[in-house]
């Protein structure tokens, strides 16, 4: 298992350069406004039907209001239902853990793998200062003013580092997780936010012990975890077979032994017979040789039936 967590922390490693090295040959025009995602989504909301009605939820979530906090557990949870992961078995939303000085603390899932290992995953986004740095690009402010917006921005992101980083969940009783936690940011294009201080922003989540994520990273990550669990029920069922298997062979094993048993029984029984039938008429001094002797001596003839 230990491999397992070795293999997704360089996937999420090599993922995000990826991404960097992606995210420098893209222009900044092709930056999405909210009111175009908006649109997006609640075509999509219209499309479909009531199983898909956490994407609805996601649509109110974006345009603002008390729900705007949950849209990354909103568009996470249904990455992870769509990804056909059982909840409260694979995954679990805002379970409450007390750490060791009795403080409740309350990740926003938790994903848990084969061999009760766990990863840890916070949703988190500045929406208010990433919408006001990228209306004014599309407003033409100046540029002193986008940079003012941007420093706001990326000022928040390393806030919710900060705030992940402090919260220590690896440090809960009776939780095996990997040592840094993940932030996911429900956006695609929250990455390219960064701008040029992308690779800084990377640098100070690993020294927070926090991974980002973004829908294409967190998609990896449920890809991993579908196969890991997976891998478990393939090893287990291999288990159930060799187990049942077993069962089987001891039954064949049980049965043979009492036929075997039987037929030693019923040759016993045979050769009993033989040495019984021997006395009544085959040996020199049978019951029936001797009746004959008797009759012989007292009637003069045998009797014939005794000789068939």
């Amino acid at each position: 298992m230990e491999n397992y967590l070795i293999i997704l922390f360089l996937i999420l490693i090599s993922a995000v350069v990826g991404f960097l090295f992606g995210y420098r040959n893209k222009s900044k025009n092709s930056e999405t406004g909210l009111d175009e995602i908006y649109q997006k989504i609640e075509e999509e909301s219209r499309k479909w039907d009531e199983r898909y009605q956490p994407v609805k939820e996601l649509s109110t979530a974006l345009k603002g209001g008390t729900r705007r906090g949950k849209l990354g557990e909103i568009a996470l949870e249904v990455l992870l239902e769509n990804a056909q992961l059982p909840k409260d078995i694979v995954f679990e939303r805002n379970k409450r853990i007390g750490d060791d000085n009795n403080k409740i603390k309350e990740p926003d899932f938790i994903i848990n793998l084969p061999d009760e290992r766990k990863i840890v995953i916070d949703c988190k986004f500045s929406f208010d200062d990433w919408d006001r740095y990228n209306r004014s690009i599309e407003d033409g402010d100046s540029k002193s003013q986008t940079e003012s917006y941007h420093k706001e921005y990326i000022r928040s992101i390393k806030k919710m580092i900060d705030d992940t980083n402090e919260r220590e969940y690896h440090k809960l009783p009776k939780i095996k997780t990997i040592d840094s936690t993940i932030v996911y940011f429900p956006l695609a294009n929250s990455f390219e936010s960064f701008e040029d201080r992308f690779q800084e922003i990377l640098d100070y989540a690993y020294k927070k012990n926090v991974l980002l994520a973004n829908p294409t990273i967190i998609l990896y990550i449920i890809n991993i975890v579908k196969r890991l669990w997976s891998q478990e029920i393939r090893v287990k069922n291999n288990d159930l077979v060799k187990i049942h298997v077993e069962k089987i062979y001891d039954q064949i094993a049980s049965i043979d032994l009492t036929i075997e048993k039987n037929i030693k029984n019923l040759e016993n029984i045979t050769e009993e017979t033989r040495k019984i039938r021997a006395k009544l008429r085959v040996d020199k001094n049978s019951i029936v040789k001797l009746a004959k002797r008797i009759i012989d001596l007292v009637m003069g003839t045998p009797k014939k039936k005794m000789d068939d």
